[in-house]
C-alpha cells in the first residue's frame, strides 16, 4: 500500500468512529484495493474472505462449517453410542440379576419340593406303620404262644382268663416297639422276646402301654453279667470295683436281663423274678418315683409312703437281726430296691404277702390295679 493510501485510509479509519475496530477494518479494506499485486482473487473468495472475516451475515467459512458439522455428528454418534452402550450394559446387569433371581428360585423350589417329599414318605411310613399296629393290636396271640406262654410262665398259667385276653394287645404292643438284643453272643428267639415280653406287661396290665414308650430296647446276656461300678461314701471316698448282675435298668432307654435268670424265675414257690425286678425299676424312674407317684394317686388314704416307709424299715431291721424274710433280704439296700422286691413277692406269692405284709400288700393291689392273691 502506498503512502497515498495510508493517508487516505488513516482519515477513513478515523472517519469510523464509533465502530468496532474488526467493522472499521472491514469498512477500510472494501473502500481500497492492494497495490502491487499481479494477482487477483476471484470476487466470490474474496466475499468470503471478507464476510468470514467480518462476520457479516449469510457469510460461512469454507473450513469450520464442515468441521463443526462433522464435531457435532461425532458428538451426536458418540452420545448415541454410548446410550445404546448404557442400555446394553443395564440391559446385561438386568439379564444377570434376572437370571441369579431365576436360580434361586429354582433352588428353593427344588428344596422344598425335597422337603415335602421326605415329609410325605415319613408320613406315609407313619401312617401305614400305626394302620399295621391297629391291625396287629386286634389280632389275638396264636394258639402256639399261648401254649408257650402256659408252659414257661407259671403267672399265665395263674392269671384269670379273661385278664389274658386284655394283656395280649400290650403284648403285642411291646414286642413291636421294643428292640431285643442279644449280648455275649447269644442270639434272641422268639420264645425268649415272648417270655419277657409277657412278664414285662404284666406291671401295666391295668395301666396304659404308654408307659414303655420311652423304652428303646431290651440286652439279654446268656449268663450274669459283669458291670464295673463306683461309689462315694459320706467322707467323699470314691470307691471302684466290679458287681455281678443278673438284671440292670439304665434309666428309661434300655434294660439289661440274664437269660439264665429269666429261666429261674419260672420256678414256682420263690419270690424271684428279674423281669418284674427290672421293670419295677423302670416303672420307678419312668412314673417319676413309685413312691410318690403312689403317694399322689392315693392322697386321700395317706397311707402309701407311711406302709412303704415301715415296711423298709422292719426289712432293715429284721436283716441286721439275722431274721428269715418273705421279702428278699436285698430289698434292704435302699427304698427303690425295696419297691423292687415287694414286687416280685406281690406277684409270686401273694397269698403269703398278703398273709404277713397285709397292709403293703394292699398298697401295692392299688398301686398295680391287680389282686394275684385272688387268681
Amino acid at each position: 500500500m502506498g503512502a497515498l493510501d495510508r493517508l487516505e485510509a488513516r482519515p477513513l479509519a478515523r472517519a469510523c468512529t464509533g465502530r468496532s475496530s474488526r467493522t472499521r477494518l472491514c469498512a477500510a479494506l472494501r473502500q481500497t484495493r492492494p497495490c502491487g499485486s499481479t494477482a487477483r482473487a476471484s470476487p466470490g473468495a474474496a466475499r468470503l474472505r471478507r464476510g468470514a472475516l467480518c462476520g457479516e451475515p449469510g457469510a460461512r467459512s469454507t473450513h469450520t462449517a464442515p468441521a463443526r458439522a462433522l464435531r457435532r455428528a461425532a458428538l451426536r454418534w458418540h452420545g448415541r453410542e454410548r446410550i445404546r452402550n448404557e442400555s446394553d450394559g443395564v440391559r446385561a446387569r438386568r439379564r444377570a440379576v434376572e437370571g441369579t433371581v431365576n436360580e434361586i428360585e429354582l433352588r428353593v423350589a427344588l428344596v422344598a419340593g425335597a422337603v415335602v417329599v421326605v415329609l410325605g414318605v415319613l408320613w406315609l411310613r407313619s401312617f401305614l406303620r400305626a394302620r399295621r399296629r391297629a391291625a396287629l393290636l386286634r389280632e389275638p396271640l396264636p394258639p402256639e404262644w399261648r401254649e408257650l406262654l402256659a408252659e414257661r410262665v407259671p403267672l399265665y398259667r395263674r392269671m384269670p382268663e379273661e385278664l389274658r385276653r386284655e394283656m395280649e394287645p400290650k403284648v403285642r404292643a411291646f414286642l413291636e416297639d421294643v428292640r431285643f438284643v442279644g449280648c455275649g453272643g447269644l442270639e434272641v428267639t422268639d420264645e425268649m422276646r415272648l417270655v419277657i415280653a409277657w412278664q414285662a406287661c404284666v406291671l401295666i396290665a391295668r395301666r396304659d402301654p404308654g408307659v414303655y414308650a420311652s423304652l428303646a430296647s431290651v440286652l439279654v446276656y446268656p449268663d450274669e453279667f459283669v458291670v464295673e461300678e463306683s461309689e462315694e461314701d459320706e467322707a467323699g471316698v470314691v470307691t471302684e470295683g466290679t458287681r455281678v448282675l443278673s438284671g440292670q435298668t439304665f434309666d428309661t432307654d434300655r434294660i439289661v436281663l440274664s437269660w439264665r435268670d429269666v429261666c429261674e424265675s419260672s420256678a414256682p414257690g420263690d419270690a424271684y423274678n428279674v423281669v418284674l425286678h427290672e421293670f419295677a425299676h423302670y416303672l420307678d424312674h419312668t412314673v417319676g418315683n413309685a413312691l410318690s407317684d403312689a403317694s399322689s394317686r392315693l392322697r386321700a388314704l395317706e397311707e402309701w409312703h407311711a406302709v412303704l416307709e415301715r415296711e423298709y424299715e422292719a426289712l432293715c431291721s429284721a436283716v441286721e437281726r439275722g431274721e428269715d424274710t418273705l421279702i428278699d433280704p436285698y430289698g434292704a439296700e435302699d427304698p427303690a430296691e425295696f419297691f423292687a422286691v415287694a414286687t416280685e413277692t406281690f406277684f409270686e406269692l401273694p397269698a403269703e404277702m398278703e398273709q404277713r405284709h397285709p397292709r403293703l400288700y394292699v398298697e401295692l393291689q392299688k398301686f398295680y390295679g391287680l389282686d394275684p392273691a385272688r387268681w
